[in-house]
C-alpha cells in the first residue's frame, strides 16, 4: 500500500507479484508464444486463461491492432460460464464438480445470451467434450464473440489451462470458425501441450 496524503492505494508492486507467479505457471511461457503468433496469424485477440477456485482468471492477452474485444484487463477474474475460456475449463471437470461450482458462485447473467440455468450449462458442457472447442456467443459482452480451446496434460496434478480467441461477431461467422480459427487454435494448443513437458 501507499499512502499519499492521508490516502492509500495499491502499489505498482503488485504487478511484480502477479508477474512472477504468471510466469512460473505451467505451460505460461509455451502458451504466451503462441497465442501471440495465432493472434497476429488472425488479426484477432488472444488470450491464455487459468482456473482458480472455480474462477477464469484472465493471465495474459495479445492484441494487435485491428484486434477488437472487450478490453478486458490481465488479471481479471470473472463466473467460468461467462467466457469461452472459461467453459473449456468447466468441460474439464465432472459434471458434479461443475454442479459445485455453480452452488458456490451462481450462474448470473451478463448479458441476455448468458447460461444462467444448470442443466442447459450442463448440456453445453457435454457438447464442449465432445467437439473440443468451446464458443462464447455475446454470452458476457454484446458483439463479442469468442473460441476457447483446453490445453491438456498426461499428468493429472496440472493446472487448468485453455486459450482463445475473440473478437466481433460480425468476423466470427461458423466457416471462419471451423475453417480458419479453429485449426489455428488447436495446432497452437498442440504446440504448447508438447512444450509444456519441456518446460
Amino acid at each position: 500500500m501507499i499512502n499519499e496524503d492521508g490516502r492509500y492505494r495499491l502499489s505498482l508492486q503488485f504487478l511484480q507479484l502477479g508477474g512472477l507467479v504468471r510466469h512460473n505457471r505451467t505451460g505460461y511461457q509455451a502458451a504466451r508464444s503462441e497465442i501471440g503468433t495465432v493472434s497476429q496469424r488472425t488479426g484477432e485477440v488472444g488470450t491464455i486463461g487459468y482456473e482458480e477456485n472455480g474462477l477464469r482468471v484472465l493471465v495474459y492477452r495479445s492484441e494487435p491492432v485491428e484486434g477488437v474485444s472487450d478490453n478486458a484487463p490481465t488479471g481479471e477474474f470473472t463466473k467460468m460460464h461467462w467466457t469461452a475460456v472459461g467453459k473449456a475449463l468447466l468441460a474439464q471437470h465432472t459434471d458434479d464438480e461443475i454442479r459445485d461450482i455453480a452452488d458456490r458462485y451462481g450462474l448470473p447473467a451478463a448479458t441476455e445470451n448468458t447460461i444462467t440455468d444448470i442443466d442447459d450449462l450442463l448440456e453445453a458442457i457435454d457438447e464442449i467434450r465432445v467437439q473440443g472447442y468451446s464458443v462464447e456467443d455475446e454470452e458476457r459482452v454484446s458483439g463479442i464473440r469468442s473460441i476457447a480451446v483446453p490445453i491438456t496434460s498426461e499428468d493429472p496434478d496440472s493446472e487448468n489451462i485453455a486459450i482463445s480467441i475473440a473478437g466481433p461477431k460480425h468476423r466470427f461467422d461458423t466457416e471462419r470458425i471451423e475453417d480458419e480459427l479453429l485449426p489455428e487454435l488447436q495446432n497452437a494448443a498442440n504446440v504448447i501441450e508438447l512444450q509444456s513437458r519441456h518446460y
